[in-house]
């Protein structure tokens, strides 16, 4: 099976930025009123987020953290690329996957759009880092937390490139193999999937029987690629 490694550089920037991220709890957030967002920064949003033209989840006054090379705290994972340099009132919709550990099975890995509006930008001011505060975070001075975050984030990233690697494995022998999937199993795996979809939208105050049928057909066929998927994984 040829597979594609993702690469990624630990960089000092990157190492600095995970420092920050460290010593937050000591960090006073202060609003940004020029410029856009930086890594480190909080950002409070207002977003929603569509699978198929269907809103999956929406939320206002949502606090996330542009962290590493992710904006973190939102259902979805935006790339730091996306959403760098975005501004307090700026409105952005962006091009994510549905993430793995999405609360709706039948949505997972699916192409989705990530639609945030910055409420409010915040930006941590700290002290410089020294020897005392280096301590303070289990490391014997500045040189040896550096060392251990470059460590860390190096673990991280070869954690999250074999769980790609991973997921290309499964595509592709799923792709290379012709099987006759068994029509009960895949009834019930899709029947869980519309079921859990639908518990989805009621829990956001959304009536399945208020959707058209254009969107419920919608539901269905995600519903359907999703359980096809999954049991030929598990076969």
């Amino acid at each position: 099976l040829a597979l594609e490694r993702r690469k990624a550089e630990v960089t000092d920037e990157r190492i600095d930025d995970y420092i920050k991220m460290l010593r937050r709890t000591e960090s006073d957030y202060v609003p940004v009123t020029d410029g856009g967002a930086k890594p480190g920064d909080r950002l409070t949003v207002a977003g929603s987020l569509e699978v198929d033209g269907a809103r999956v989840w929406e939320a206002e006054h949502e606090i996330c953290h542009l962290v590493d090379d992710l904006l973190l705290g939102l259902p979805a994972r935006a790339k730091r690329e996306d959403v760098e340099g975005i501004a307090a009132g700026e409105e952005r919709a962006l091009d994510v996957k549905v993430p793995d550990d999405f609360k709706d099975e039948a949505l997972r890995g699916k192409d989705a759009k990530l639609k945030i509006k910055v409420e409010e930008l915040k930006r941590p001011e700290v002290s410089p880092l020294t020897d005392e505060a280096a301590r303070e975070l289990g490391s014997t001075d500045v040189e040896d937390l550096r060392s251990r975050v470059r460590a860390r984030i190096e673990s991280q990233m070869e954690r999250a490139t074999r769980e790609d690697l991973e997921r290309q494995v499964v595509d592709k022998l799923i792709g290379a193999v012709d099987l006759a999937l068994p029509a009960g199993m895949l009834e019930r795996e899709m029947r869980a999937s519309e079921v859990r979809q639908m518990v989805r939208l009621a829990q956001m105050g959304i009536s399945p029987d208020s959707l058209e049928q254009g969107h419920r057909d919608r539901i269905r066929e995600g519903a359907r690629e999703a359980s096809d998927r999954n049991v030929k994984a598990r076969l």
